[in-house]
């Protein structure tokens, strides 16, 4: 998988137009992963990218994906949480977080948190791309106890741009994922778990992940994919903002 949510190529060379950065911007993005979207930005615009994430294995491929490819002194990826950062408040003309509002703490004030993080982090009129997911109608309260969560984890689609707005944004942009792209995402988890399997088959960590991926992709065909939806939404900064 390039991204740990339904990002499909199309989507994410659209969000990347619409950025408009110019030369020497500066780039924060939390949850990296493998770095896919901040080399895919460097290939469009001149800018110079930092990029979190707490897993060392992602991290690497994102140094991998970045090597003999970009300046050295463009980008820095970084195993690291985002609580034991410490970045400079307004310095950032752009600050990513896709899929990975989690690592701003798990709980109902969770996008509230981030949208917070990025009113500090982001100059004047700098840009919050989110990609986060939300209700597409009420789910049942089986879906929300298989999550263990409650229906305050997410907002819908119009819920997240209103409560990004009120941490002192205005919305640019906003679309969701398709379901072909939601579907691509959920399987190919699956597909890349039975190839590794039948790689190492006697891997007892790898059976253990194919069951819980079966598990996850059976509440997905019985609530999610009618329940969960993705939405990607580009903010600006307020420039009467701190």
């Amino acid at each position: 998988m390039e991204y740990n949510s339904p990002l499909g190529p199309e989507a994410e060379q659209k969000l990347i137009s619409l950025l408009n950065l110019e030369s020497n911007s500066q780039v924060l993005e939390v949850g990296c992963g493998n770095g896919k979207f901040l080399h895919s930005l460097m290939a469009a615009y001149d800018a110079s990218v930092i990029g979190v994430d707490v897993d060392q294995a992602l991290i690497d491929r994102a140094i991998d994906g970045a090597n003999n490819k970009f300046d050295k002194m463009r980008y820095q990826f970084l195993c690291r949480s985002f609580e034991s950062s410490d970045f400079a408040s307004h310095s950032y003309d752009l600050l990513i977080c896709n899929g990975a509002s989690h690592a701003f703490g798990v709980s109902e004030t969770q996008l509230i948190n981030v949208a917070e993080q990025a009113g500090t982090l982001l100059k004047k009129g700098g840009l919050f791309l989110l990609g986060e997911c939300y209700w597409k109608k009420v789910p049942p309260q089986a879906y929300l106890d298989f999550l263990g969560q409650p229906v305050t984890i997410y907002n819908d689609y119009k819920g997240n741009i209103d409560l990004v707005k009120e941490q002192g944004f205005s919305i640019i942009f906003a679309t969701s994922s398709s379901q072909t792209d939601w579907d691509s995402f959920e399987w190919t988890r699956k597909l890349i778990a039975k190839q590794d399997l039948r790689a190492d088959p006697t891997n007892s960590q790898l059976s253990s992940k194919l069951v819980k991926i079966d598990t996850w992709l059976d509440a997905y065909l019985k609530w999610g994919r009618e329940h969960l939806g993705f939405g990607f939404y580009l903010f600006e900064k307020n420039t009467d903002g701190v």
